[in-house]
């Protein structure tokens, strides 16, 4: 098995490659202005 041949959960019965879902988590991270902030934003929401 490759790099590209894992995957990662992404809700009930949904997969998607680990690379794509790493960078979907590196947009919104980014989005929240790194990576300390990201983890204020999840405590807060509970995530």
């Amino acid at each position: 098995m490759g790099p590209s041949d894992r995957l990662a959960l992404d809700g009930p019965d949904s997969f998607r490659s680990v690379e794509t879902y790493q960078a979907a988590l590196d947009a919104e991270i980014d989005a929240a202005g790194g990576l300390e902030a990201w983890r204020a934003r999840a405590a807060l929401s509970g995530e």
